[in-house]
């Protein structure tokens, strides 16, 4: 089992409330989180990961000062990813030049890379609803259960709106 522990940065607590806002997967723990971005990582070309971590350079010095994040951080790799982690590991020290690799900016690359994909599906998931003209039963059901899941602040307008048309309706 692999474990992997640094303290924490206000870059890993700017990343996991945006990881938080927009991942729809049922499993938000750290270790999940870790265990995905290992995943998205994997699938990176040496070039992707030298722009990700030019874009994440640029990130870090727009993260605001306020911004909360743990004084330390722990995940565990799962089994089953090992050797994915060794091989995104060997791929980020070769793309970047770097002779060790830090923990703490480890998790932040990964993560900034999940968040960037994540980013990336949703974004195919608008482009696909645009393109729809009528909504079945089961997909309204569907769409109302992933604002309310996601309970993102984004959605705080259309989930109240959605509420008073539910109330409006009972009446």
């Amino acid at each position: 089992m692999i474990k992997r522990s640094c303290k924490g940065s206000s870059c890993i607590g700017y990343l996991e409330e945006r990881i938080n806002e927009i991942d729809y997967n049922a499993d938000t723990s750290r270790n999940g989180k870790f265990n995905r971005a290992i995943i998205k990582t994997q699938s990176c070309t040496l070039e992707e990961l030298k722009t990700y971590a030019k874009e994440l350079k640029k990130i870090k010095n727009k993260i605001p000062n306020d911004v909360g994040f743990p004084t330390a951080l722990q995940v565990t790799v799962d089994e089953e990813l090992e050797d994915a982690l060794t091989e995104v590991e060997e791929n980020v020290m070769s793309a970047l030049n770097l002779t060790t690799l830090q923990t703490k900016y480890e998790v932040e690359l990964m993560w900034f890379i999940y968040m960037c994909e994540l980013q990336k599906d949703v974004m195919e998931v608008g482009e696909k609803k645009i393109k729809e003209k009528d909504l079945t039963g089961p997909e309204m059901v569907k769409r109302l259960v992933e604002i309310l899941m996601l309970n993102r602040e984004q959605d705080k307008e259309v989930i109240e709106e959605i509420k008073s048309i539910l109330l409006k309706w009972e009446v």
